[in-house]
């Protein structure tokens, strides 16, 4: 052990290389430039309402004078009228140095009779570069008809469901359906429309009817419901779970839009089953609950993390690689980063990087088994140095898994041995896989292939000792540990896709 002390103590720093440049000397061409956009994706108003008002936001006000044009259907023009007013499906909106924001405002047409539940899409576009166009780029206002029906009762038409799912391999067709009150005196259309901003028609699912520019038409004659088959394809890789959200979006004859008016459907990737999701700590006033996600070659993409202690904090850590599928870098916040460097194809150093200065740095060291050994922490001081404020040694079972973790302090020279801090030991495992190690020191290094039963804390003038017993899913994946100890209150729940 003293041997490899020495060995972590005597490892230097191969090169660091700075890149930088003075921002003042480059500027940012956009950054007079505002972003448009509307200020929610979607509202309703009934026919009889009064003035409607759609407003749009400017990330800044505007240093110049300039111009905002807004598509509309003309098919939908004649169902209200706007200030600035619709010319051939456009709205031309005239915005004036320093303005901070703009508004659009509408009336709907009150015809004092029954046409059914309308839509009307408003899209922002522009002729020049005199603004970026923001994610909501796109408005859509429902009308709702405040007219009864002539001659017929009114037949209220929902999604049977609000959400649903859908596997990627599946052969058969799913019906979504949507129910129709007062059936035997329904008759009209209804509009839907297939929303999605990772589900490509075509692509990720197919329809009969098959939807076209999103939109499928659906006829009720005296039916109690209305139905249409969806299909995901297997593409036979792991790209993540879809979702597509279906919308009622118009009607027409005696047919109304009720409160079910969306279905979110879930796309579940069969590549993706049976990976682990996460799991969620809890014990007294604190908690931890880590979400993951994969990209196609099943390597982890991000983990969304949520901490109680007893305050809420969230935050997601996005991975990234290089072209031999190695771990480069994980970036934990805005500004803050883990870059991870490689020799012999393992991570010998990691780097923290806050705000483009690195705040610290860990070297890693390997046994002769080619498993994680120990690591040396260095953190930066205010001169601008660092110091090794931590060793780490790793031991391990034959197994592989995990025996004893040894935290040590440095000499306060290189002469002076360190000095033993803590000591976990892992004294017995279960032949049982553990897809989240209790111990995890870098992310692509499994520390614990089992489950561990035992574990004994020694450090800071205590010693304690806690077992850890588990239930499983009917497939034999471990789905809940308990801890027992000393004050002990703990429960891990485990989830998969």
């Amino acid at each position: 052990m003293k041997k490899l002390i020495v060995k972590l103590v005597g490892i230097s720093l191969l090169a660091f290389y700075f890149l930088g440049c003075d921002d003042d000397d480059l500027g940012d061409p956009f950054e007079s430039i505002p972003t448009v956009q509307f200020k929610v994706q979607s509202d309703s108003a009934n026919e009889n309402d009064g003035e409607k008002s759609i407003v749009l936001t400017f990330s800044q006000s505007f240093k110049y004078d300039a111009s905002i044009r807004v598509l509309v259907d003309t098919s939908k023009v004649k169902y209200f009228t706007s200030v600035p007013s619709t010319t051939s499906g456009i709205i031309i909106i005239s915005v004036k140095k320093n303005d901070s924001q703009a508004v659009i405002r509408l009336r709907p047409n009150n015809d004092s009779k029954f046409t059914g539940t309308k839509q009307v899409e408003f899209s922002l576009t522009r002729l020049h570069n005199e603004f970026i166009l923001g994610q909501n780029d796109k408005f859509k206002l429902t009308l709702v008809d405040d007219d009864p029906s002539t001659g017929a009762q009114q037949s209220e038409v929902n999604f049977s469901v609000a959400s649903e799912s859908i596997v990627e391999n599946s052969s058969s067709w799913h019906e979504v359906k949507v129910n129709v009150s007062a059936s035997n005196s329904a008759n009209g259309t209804v509009i839907i429309e297939a929303s999605s901003s990772d589900a490509t028609y075509g692509t990720h699912y197919i329809s009969e009817p098959a939807f076209i520019n999103n939109i499928i038409t659906l006829t009720a004659s005296s039916s109690h419901m209305l139905t249409f088959k969806v299909r995901a394809i297997n593409d036979n890789q792991l790209k993540g779970n879809k979702s597509i959200k279906f919308s009622l979006r118009e009607t027409t004859g005696n047919l109304v839009i009720g409160a079910t008016r969306t279905d979110s459907m879930s796309v579940l990737d069969d590549e993706l089953s049976g990976l682990p999701k996460g799991y969620d700590v809890r014990g007294g006033n604190w908690g931890l609950k880590k979400t993951y996600e994969y990209d196609e070659n099943a390597r982890v993409s991000k983990v969304n993390w949520q901490t109680f202690t007893p305050y809420e904090k969230t935050g997601t850590d996005t991975y990234y690689y290089n072209q031999w599928s190695q771990l480069t870098r994980i970036n934990t916040a805005p500004g803050h980063d883990v870059l991870y460097s490689y020799v012999d194809a393992r991570i010998f150093l990691a780097q923290r990087i806050e705000n483009g200065v690195m705040e610290g740095y860990t070297f890693f060291d390997y046994d002769e088994h080619a498993r994680l050994a120990g690591y040396q922490i260095f953190d930066g001081q205010p001169d601008g140095t660092f110091i090794n404020t931590s060793i780490v040694l790793l031991l391990y079972y034959p197994t592989g898994n995990l025996y004893k973790k040894l935290v040590y302090t440095p000499g306060a020279s290189a002469e002076e041995e360190p000095t033993l801090l803590t000591t976990e030991t892992f004294d017995s495992y279960l032949h049982k896989e553990n897809p989240f190690p209790m111990v995890e020191v870098l992310p692509n290094i499994k520390t614990q292939k089992t489950l561990p039963t035992s574990y004994r804390f020694e450090g800071h003038g205590r010693d304690l000792q806690y077992y850890f017993s588990y239930e499983f899913t009917t497939d034999g994946k471990v789905s809940k540990r308990t801890v027992s100890g000393p004050g002990a209150s703990e429960t891990a729940t485990y989830e998969y896709y």
